[in-house]
């Protein structure tokens, strides 16, 4: 596993990276980098959403994976139930392992994010540092950490 902090634009990184971020399970996505992925992406909120009501999905669940052949890919890390909650470190573990995970089975090898779940989820960067780091300690894997 390697890991970059870099100051740049996430959303500037080549198509081969997944973008991760982390959002509520209400997918309200108004504030923040969530805000910006939406704009970006704007049919992947309500693919979101039709995904968690079709399946009847409750909290916690941890990733839904919104997959394009013309922009990134983007993995949406749900670490919260609504948009004001905060996440614990606990709930943000859980979801990054799920996050491994789908990076082992797709065969995952570049991945680019904000320093995610330190904006408006108020984490601290270098607990959030560590647990990226020791999930992702086993991985071929290239980490882009975002920040402008």
């Amino acid at each position: 596993m390697k890991i970059i902090e870099k100051k740049m634009n996430l959303f500037k990184l080549p198509l081969e990276y997944t973008l991760v971020h982390c959002i509520s399970q209400d997918c309200k996505m108004g504030k923040g980098i969530a805000k910006t992925f939406d704009n970006k992406y704007p049919d992947m909120r309500k693919e979101l959403k039709d995904a968690l009501n079709m399946n009847d999905l409750k909290f916690p669940i941890s990733i839904l994976h919104h997959e394009s052949i013309t922009t990134h890919d983007v993995i949406n890390m749900i670490t919260k139930e609504k948009y004001w909650h905060k996440p614990t470190y606990n709930d943000f573990s859980q979801a990054l392992l799920d996050v491994v995970s789908l990076c082992k089975q797709e065969d995952i090898k570049k991945l680019g994010m904000p320093k995610i779940g330190c904006g408006l989820d108020r984490l601290q960067w270098e607990k959030v540092k560590q647990i990226i780091e020791h999930h992702f300690k086993d991985l071929d894997i290239e980490i882009i950490v975002c920040y402008l």
